[in-house]
């Protein structure tokens, strides 16, 4: 179970921790939906709440398909990021990768984008394991590059699991 975490860098302390969908593959349903959550950190409140896409692992459908929004802090306005991978489990086959894109809200450009693992569910193996990258956008450098679980369908076992930190490190409080 993966969590993602977002930071106050001023008081060094944790706002938020949302937690990525845990599925139970022995009974092939869903124990918890997670979700991501972008944080105001001028005010401390929620802005806007993405939900990660949830699957049906019984039915072979998606249940539900989120996406993560990026907020300009200072408008308070939604720019855009991406969307989650869609996956048609029928054909066993990936219709869409989705991205994440992290914005530098000063100049409103993309910085870095980063691509969600996806998995080959037809031949039951990781075809690509994603990145995230979190910027400083003071120093225009990457602070630290986390991973997104993935999980080994054939084996029912996690191979690998991996915590994101966003690091919102150019955040200043005007008067």
């Amino acid at each position: 179970m993966g969590i993602i975490a977002v930071i106050d860098l001023y008081n060094e302390e944790i706002l938020l921790m949302g937690i990525i969908a845990v599925i139970d593959l022995f009974n092939e349903e869903i124990h918890l939906m997670g979700i991501i959550a972008v944080i105001d950190l001028y005010n401390e409140e929620i802005q806007l709440m993405g939900i990660i896409a949830v699957i049906d692992l019984f039915n072979e459908e998606i249940l539900l398909m989120g996406i993560i929004a990026a907020i300009d802090l200072y408008n308070v306005e939604i720019q855009l990021m991406g969307t989650i991978t869609d996956i048609d489990l029928y054909k066993e086959e990936i219709q869409l990768m989705g991205i994440m894109v992290v914005l530098d809200l000063y100049n409103e450009e993309f910085q870095l984008m980063g691509i969600i693992a996806v998995i080959d569910l037809y031949n039951e193996e990781i075809r690509l394991m994603g990145i995230i990258a979190v910027i400083d956008l003071s120093n225009e450098e990457i602070q630290q590059i986390g991973m997104i679980a993935v999980m080994d369908l054939y084996n029912e076992e996690i191979h690998q699991m991996g915590m994101i930190a966003v690091l919102i490190c150019t955040m200043r409080r005007f008067s």
